[in-house]
């Protein structure tokens, strides 16, 4: 067992904006040694007193630990003691506060974090001691299962604590820290792991439909690790080019690795990718595993012709005309020839396809899906938000479909995109959409320390987190700043105070959580002024003919002005026309 105990203190060049003490911070692991799973556990004194529905953060420094995606609440733990002389009482953790419940908010990754939101009856009195158990070793409630993992390289990382009140706003910081150290050995024994990780379960396998244009790859190993591949055989881990992403699930205790997509893929052709992983001691596999695979050609019925080619002729399949190598079905043998191909034109040929797009939004509120930047059908949703749209016979090709919601004020959401490639005769689903909140504010130009009111709409009973920074901040994967939940309509509300805010402009979004596995996108930016008017809104400048519309006409527009500072071009008014102005046209794009 590891234990460190480090006063906040020791933190030099740290800015939280507060006092740097919650004191007597410590953080014990189960295993220190680098690359292997551990559990913690953290223990400080409060030394100013966190109202009900206050907050405490932890947050590893970055690499320190991997958060695994399978980490949930019953994997944690949240006692308080009076006093370090008193025994501790577990509070019941949930997924959101309530007036008995503790909410938990889990980052994860390798730049993780936890969020404890206090119930809204019982806060922290200064002076009690908060134990918080990660891993394994919790038993309240449920028994942990899923564990922190350690960083693969040695040496000593920084834990941040902070406190928050319920308008979150800094009550105190500081922390502790970690050392990660290689095991000592002990006799002449070597325990040093030195087995690479087994693979198996490697995907997609078999013949593929014809008209596949891009397939994920995916494998399973026995350790977490990391992997790559090659489209030869033959080639060690780190000279390979193909990399899987590290964001691996836990499925029934091993590591599914996925999100490596193979494209430019033709019909009639077989397909090998050959791969080698490596885990966190640095073992690599010495073999190749094989994901291999066929795409077949796109699915024909229909009349009957006449074709010729070497091998023998019989009925062919359309009306084409070409000798040799055209699509025929009759005996003999098939061989490459002489002549065009002709295209497939009589008979019953299937060219068309069908597709169903299902999710949620909000309550009574109205989902238009756009096929290649034209809407091409809108339903209304349920009143507890689900909706489902079915678009039949759509031409076979590879098609962008877009999707945005209105909610009951005409609040519209921001869009959401899938790419999607039809074979002709299937039928396809696209289904699990979650919608991000609709988000508007009462004043976007308030005084300092005026509070900043925020509604919208929103799948009833998620949580609402709202992020506020600089017009050009990126929020996502960020700390939120204020929460809120939506009610049974979908409505939610979030007070953000602004007194210690400087005199600038802001913008503001927001989005929603149903579950740890189950969180939107970030909603449209709220442009915002304190002290000052808020910036222009963007949704207007891009309709830069003035005729109402959002369209290729202003497409036109805008490139012919790219790279300069246009007035009227420049939509988010930076000084430049570029990517920026672009991707604020395609979200405002009307058609």
């Amino acid at each position: 067992m590891f234990v460190c105990v480090l006063l906040a203190g020791l933190f030099p060049g740290i800015s939280f904006g507060a006092v740097l003490r919650p004191d007597l911070a410590k953080d014990t692991l189960s295993n220190a040694t680098p690359g292997v799973s551990a559990n913690h556990e953290i223990q400080f004194r409060v030394p100013q007193a966190v109202p009900p529905s206050g907050k405490i953060i932890i947050t590893p420094e970055t690499d320190a630990l991997l958060i695994p995606l399978a980490f949930t609440v019953s994997d944690i733990d949240f006692a308080v003691a009076v006093s370090s002389s008193t025994a501790f009482a577990e509070r019941v953790l949930s997924g959101a506060p309530s007036a008995t419940e503790e909410g938990v908010v889990i980052q994860t990754g390798f730049s993780g974090s936890f969020t404890f939101i206090l119930n809204s009856s019982e806060g922290l009195d200064v002076g009690n001691v908060v134990r918080i158990r990660l891993g394994t070793n919790t038993s309240y409630g449920e028994n942990g299962v899923n564990q922190l993992v350690n960083s693969d390289t040695a040496g000593s990382y920084k834990i941040l604590i902070q406190t928050r009140d319920g308008a979150d706003v800094v009550i105190d910081s500081g922390g502790t820290m970690i050392a990660i150290i290689e095991p000592v050995s002990v006799g002449p024994v070597d325990t040093t792991d030195r087995t690479p990780p087994v693979l198996w379960g490697g995907l997609p396998t078999g013949l593929l439909p014809g008209g596949t244009k891009a397939v994920e790859l995916s494998v399973h190993t026995d350790e977490l690790a990391t992997c790559r591949y090659s489209t030869t055989s033959g080639v060690a881990y780190l000279a390979m080019t193909g990399v899987f992403p590290t964001d691996t699930k836990i499925v029934a205790g091993d590591h599914l690795h996925y999100n490596a997509v193979a494209r430019n893929l033709t019909d009639s052709t077989s397909y090998s990718f050959y791969v080698r992983c490596r885990d966190w001691r640095h073992n690599d596999n010495p073999d190749d595993y094989v994901i291999s695979f066929n795409v077949g050609v796109v699915p024909i019925v229909g009349g009957t012709g006449s074709g010729s080619g070497t091998g023998g002729s019989g009925s062919g399949i359309g009306s084409g005309t070409g000798g040799g190598s055209g699509n025929y079905t009759g005996s003999g043998t098939r061989s490459p020839g002489g002549g065009g191909v002709g295209e497939p034109g009589g008979g019953n040929y299937l060219k068309t396809a069908d597709i169903t797009i299902s999710g949620t939004a909000y309550p009574s509120s109205n989902i238009h899906i756009l096929l290649d930047g034209k809407e091409k059908i809108s339903v209304a949703a349920e009143t507890g938000g689900k909706f489902s749209a079915k678009i039949l016979g759509i031409e076979r090709g590879t098609y962008t479909f877009g999707m945005y919601a209105v909610d009951a004020m005409g609040v519209r959401s921001s869009i959401i995109s899938s790419t999607v490639s039809l074979i002709a005769g299937t039928m396809n689903t696209v289904s699990g959409i979650l919608f991000p909140p609709t988000i508007a504010v009462e004043k976007n130009t308030v005084n300092p320390g005026e509070d900043l009111v925020f509604s919208g709409k929103s799948v009833p009973l998620s949580v609402i987190e709202l992020y506020f920074g600089e017009p050009t901040e990126k929020f996502e994967g960020g700390a939120f700043s204020a929460t809120g939940t939506a009610d049974t309509s979908g409505t939610w509300r979030v007070t953000l105070k602004t007194d210690k805010t400087k005199i600038g402009n802001y913008s503001a979004q927001a989005r929603s959580l149903l579950s740890l596995n189950e969180i939107s996108g970030m909603s449209a930016k709220v442009p915002l002024g304190i002290g000052k008017e808020a910036a222009a809104d963007v949704s207007l400048r891009t309709d830069l003919n003035k005729d109402g519309k959002v369209n290729l006409v202003d497409f036109s527009v805008l490139l012919f002005s790219w790279g300069t500072d246009d007035p009227v071009a420049d939509i988010n008014m930076n000084g430049k026309v570029d990517l920026q102005d672009f991707s604020i046209m395609i979200y405002y794009w009307t058609g």
